[in-house]
């Protein structure tokens, strides 16, 4: 059922339920009706009141809960693109700083290095550290340098503002063989 068709269903309802819980005491066409009689349509007349209470009790609970759990696949929806976008944009970080990468002829496969790259809200290259040593100074000269070639990332401006400040600060690991 679509939502207009939703919306006009629990309208009715309501109209419905109003109609029922304004229902006068209703008495039989007696000239002068028991007090048993009168009791009994009154205590009827209570039980119709709480069905339709109950079931438009009912109608609201389901209404929520659909509400709930469409926020909660429109919210998983965006947080799966959300981070396609990111692990998009370090992607294009590392096959940039990959590209930019003349790797000293020395290197070999022990050697590997860490880099923290710290970018401004533009995208370009605040500063580049090596956080983890490969132990030769060459190496990490190289990986430092082939950072500061790659930058600027523009593309980090294409990205919400949040998201954006999430990937102003990462790691990228160097080795021989690829960076990571």
């Amino acid at each position: 059922m679509n939502e207009r068709n939703k919306r006009r269903s629990r309208k009715v309802l309501k109209a419905i339920g109003a109609a029922c819980l304004a229902i006068p005491l209703v008495a039989h066409a007696q000239s002068s009706p028991s007090a048993q009689t009168i009791d009994d349509q009154r205590a009827l007349d209570e039980r119709i009141r709480e069905i339709v209470r109950q079931e438009l009790d009912d109608r609201e609970r389901q209404a929520h809960q659909e509400r709930r759990q469409y926020e909660a696949r429109r919210n998983a929806e965006a947080a799966r693109q959300s981070q396609e976008a990111a692990n998009s944009f370090i992607n294009l970080v590392r096959r940039s700083t990959e590209a930019a990468w003349v790797r000293p002829p020395e290197a070999n496969s022990p050697h590997a290095a860490t880099v923290q790259v710290q970018l401004t809200e533009s995208g370009d290259l605040w500063q580049a550290t090596i956080e983890s040593t490969s132990g030769d100074s060459a190496f990490d000269r190289s990986v430092l340098e082939a950072v500061e070639k790659a930058a600027p990332f523009p593309e980090l401006r294409q990205l919400p503002p949040e998201q954006a400040a999430d990937l102003r600060q990462f790691n990228l690991r160097f080795s021989p063989g690829d960076t990571r």
